[in-house]
C-alpha cells in the first residue's frame, strides 16, 4: 500500500509528513526511521555503533542523522 506524501485536506491544511528511505532495505518509512533501523538492521556495523552509544548523546544523534541522510541520498541518486 502506498501512502502519498502530500495529501490536501478539505480544510485547506497542509500535511508535512515526510518519507525517509532506509539505507539498507531501501523501503520507504513514514514513521520513525531510527526505530526501524534499530529493530530491523541491528546486525549492521553503523547500527551497532548507535546501539553502543548512550541514549540522547550527540554521537548517537549524529549517527542516526547520517544513516537517514545516506538512505535519502541513495534513493535520490537512484531516482535520477
Amino acid at each position: 500500500m502506498t501512502v502519498p506524501i502530500y495529501v490536501p485536506h478539505s480544510t485547506g491544511e497542509r500535511n508535512y509528513r515526510k518519507a525517509d528511505h532506509c539505507l539498507y532495505c531501501e523501503k520507504v518509512i513514514y514513521g520513525d526511521i531510527s526505530k526501524h533501523c534499530l529493530m530491523r538492521h541491528s546486525d549492521r556495523e553503523k547500527v551497532k555503533q548507535i546501539i553502543a552509544s548512550p541514549l540522547h548523546s550527540s554521537e548517537r544523534t549524529r549517527l542516526l542523522y547520517e544513516i537517514r541522510q545516506l538512505g535519502n541520498y541513495k534513493h535520490n541518486t537512484k531516482v535520477l
